[in-house]
């Protein structure tokens, strides 16, 4: 009696740990899932396939880490000026924020032809501050002592790439100039002239030459508001895979061009003719930020265009915009171009 009731706990025993172990197989696999679902770009999806769930910092895409970290900072005497920071900081003052970059935005890998883009920048109202450098390699760089206030002279040569700075013109509450407040850009192969105005919603890219070299500007007026709102810009790269179709990667950029975290896409052409981008972006650590997802199109022609979107939050609910101008001829050796602006407003 003994000897069988022991056989019947053994039976129950090993009944119970085969239960219980494939409860824990079951729910492991669950977590599993959770942590590591396969994320299959799908432009019939609501989110492109995208899913809410980390990544590794800069989705593991050696190409991001390496092409997409902080811009460089420089040793500009008015940049570090505490009266000038706490300008830039003041929300009853008015700054303009602009990103210009200048070469082969396209990165192109088969160019040979070195572009002198040595110039300057001035500012005919206000203070010009210099915030970053873009791509600056050994021989490119800013001017110093500067010759004033409003101007910013540098040396720059771009060949399969390109350079760039990142600018703020800051409007000091006491500054009695009453000109229309202009910014002008000027180097050998393009010159032009803003006016603060259009500062505040410039967004274009400008063809130099035959061979692909442009100029783009991107830039907002100031807006600072509590974290986690405000504004910010998009650098990236926008590639054709096949004829209509392809995926965009980046970096995501504070206002004051710091280094927020990265993003990573694919667009094309959906089965209603809707022409549709999504994707994500991460904090630098991987965390997500949120789902991307919009509309782009073409400008001119099949190789230039524009996107405009939002990004959504945990519960699927829009958080933010973002919108931007994008280069992408296909052709061997070019990578692709985009560049933008985000938007974070407040409740």
């Amino acid at each position: 009696m003994r000897n069988k009731f022991c056989n019947i706990l053994i039976v129950v025993f090993f009944m119970v740990s085969f239960l219980v172990s494939g409860c824990i197989f079951d729910s492991a696999k669950k977590i599993n899932h959770d942590n590591t679902e396969i994320q299959i770009p799908d432009l019939e999806d609501e989110f492109g396939g995208y899913k809410l769930i980390d990544e590794a910092p800069a989705f593991g895409d050696p190409e991001i880490q390496n092409d997409f970290g902080e811009d460089q900072d420089v040793a500009d005497l008015l940049s570090t000026d505490p009266h000038i920071a706490s300008l830039i900081e003041d929300s009853l003052v008015d700054v303009y924020f602009l990103r210009i970059t200048w070469g082969r935005l396209d990165w192109d890998t088969t160019a040979t032809t070195v572009v002198d883009w040595s110039g300057s920048g001035h500012a005919n109202k206000g203070i010009l501050v210099l915030l970053k450098t873009i791509h600056f390699e050994p021989g490119d760089f800013i001017h110093h002592p500067r010759p004033d206030k409003q101007t910013l002279e540098w040396t720059s040569y771009t060949q399969t790439h390109f350079d760039g700075m990142y600018i703020a013109i800051v409007i000091p509450p006491n500054d009695t100039n009453t000109a229309e407040g202009t910014f002008t850009f000027s180097t050998t192969p393009f010159t032009s002239s803003f006016s603060y105005t259009e500062l505040d919603s410039i967004d274009v890219i400008y063809p130099v030459d035959q061979e692909g070299n442009a100029v783009s500007f991107m830039g907002h007026k100031k807006q600072f508001v509590p974290l986690p709102c405000g504004k910010g810009f998009l650098e990236g790269r926008w590639i054709r895979t096949a004829n209509h179709k392809g995926e965009f990667k980046g970096k995501w950029i504070n206002q004051d061009g710091s280094l927020a975290g990265h993003f990573k896409g694919h667009w094309g052409i959906k089965k209603n003719e809707e022409k549709a981008f999504f994707g994500k972006w991460i904090s630098q650590t991987g965390a997500c930020k949120g789902l991307l997802k919009g509309e782009w199109g073409y400008s001119e022609n099949e190789e230039k265009g524009w996107f405009s979107g939002e990004w959504f939050d945990r519960n699927h609910i829009a958080e933010g915009t973002l919108e931007g101008h994008w280069n992408a001829s296909g052709e061997k050796g070019r990578k692709g171009f985009l560049e933008g602006r985000w938007y974070h407003p407040c409740p």
